[in-house]
């Protein structure tokens, strides 16, 4: 139900000492929130201010470090730390954190696997830290 959803577009550079490694820096980066489920669109979430605003946009920094590569044999990890900064913002330690690693297993050729887990830091919602794990097994099939 788009609670929220969050769209970043960036203008900047990035730097890709490896095929498998890269680092995106961006100081100027939109990133806009959309929550349309009520009871979280209220004032003080995701920078909302007035009752019934359903999005919001900022102006910001935005840093992504990304990794990608086998790790083992039939071992793929996909991993990545995004830090965004918004300028409202009156100290850095109100930094939105995002940490994601994908590590995909294939067993054998009728049975893979993948493990997911999400790492959230974001004090326009919550001061907790957010956890999110996944795990699955799939048959993959080939045409």
């Amino acid at each position: 139900t788009l609670s929220p959803a969050i769209l970043t577009s960036s203008i900047g550079f990035e730097y890709k000492p490896k095929p498998y490694f890269s680092t995106l820096f961006s100081f100027l980066t939109g990133k806009t929130t959309y929550v349309m489920k009520d009871t979280l669109a209220v004032p003080g979430n995701f920078g909302f201010k007035e009752v019934g605003q359903n999005w919001d946009f900022s102006l910001g920094s935005y840093i992504k470090i990304s990794f990608e590569k086998d790790i083992f044999k039939n071992v793929h990890m996909v991993s990545k730390l995004e830090f965004y900064y918004d300028y409202r913002k009156t100290t850095l330690l109100d930094t939105d954190i995002n940490f994601e690693t994908m590590i995909t297993m294939k067993v054998n050729k009728y049975l893979s696997t993948f493990l997911h887990v999400q790492m959230v830091m974001n004090k326009d919602f919550s001061t907790a830290l957010q956890i999110k794990e996944r795990f699955g097994i799939s048959i993959p099939i080939t045409f």
